[in-house]
C-alpha cells in the first residue's frame, strides 16, 4: 500500500502547478485564454505542441472569442467546437484543449481505482463466519 501512496502523492500533489494551469479554458477563471498562461501549459506538454506556430496562435485565440460568444460557451467542449470552426489556424490551441480535456478523465480513473482497492481489501479482511 505504501507504493500506492506514495504514487497517488506525486500524480496530485507535484502535478498541482499543471493542474492550476488547466483554468487557462474555464470561462469563469481570471486567466481565461491568457496568452502567458497558454504559454506556460504549452510548455508542459512541448512533445505534442508546436513551438513555433503557437505563440502566434496563442495571441490569437482570445481576440477570437468576443465576449458574446464567451458567454454562449458552458464548457470546454464548446470551446474546442469554436476553434474546431477554423482548425488550421487554432491547430495547435486545439491540441492542448484536447490534452486539458484528457487530464481530469485520467485522474478520475487513478480514484476509481483507489476506491475499487479500499473496498477489496475491506472484503478481505472481514473475518468469515460459517
Amino acid at each position: 500500500m505504501g507504493r500506492f501512496a506514495v504514487e497517488f502523492d506525486r500524480r496530485f500533489t507535484q502535478n498541482e502547478q499543471l493542474l492550476e494551469l488547466l483554468s487557462v479554458f474555464d470561462k469563469e477563471s481570471s486567466v481565461f485564454m491568457s496568452e502567458d498562461s497558454l504559454l506556460q501549459l504549452a510548455k508542459q506538454h512541448r512533445s505534442h505542441i508546436g513551438k513555433v506556430v503557437f505563440p502566434s496562435q496563442a495571441v490569437a485565440a482570445k481576440s477570437f472569442l468576443t465576449t458574446d460568444l464567451i458567454c454562449e460557451m458552458s464548457d470546454r467542449g464548446q470551446l474546442l467546437e469554436k476553434f474546431s470552426s477554423l482548425p488550421t489556424a487554432y491547430s495547435e490551441i486545439m491540441k492542448l484543449l484536447q490534452i486539458a480535456m484528457t487530464l481530469p478523465v485520467t485522474t478520475a480513473s487513478n480514484e476509481r481505482f483507489f476506491s475499487v482497492l479500499k473496498r477489496v481489501k475491506t472484503y478481505l479482511h472481514q473475518p468469515w463466519t460459517i
